[in-house]
């Protein structure tokens, strides 16, 4: 029910206007970096 909840939130953040919502994984965001030394703490997620 939360994902469900969550996909539609984001199409209707989609639709309403020029910046669009992707929600990643941190393994998707991460991929981003690849090659890259990252330093500590890496990848980490912030609020909004």
């Amino acid at each position: 029910m939360a994902e469900e909840r969550a996909q539609s939130t984001v199409e209707q953040w989609n639709a309403s206007g020029p910046a669009t919502y992707h929600p990643r994984s941190p393994e998707q965001v991460t991929g981003f970096f690849d090659g890259w030394d990252l330093l500590e703490p890496g990848v980490v997620s912030c609020s909004l």
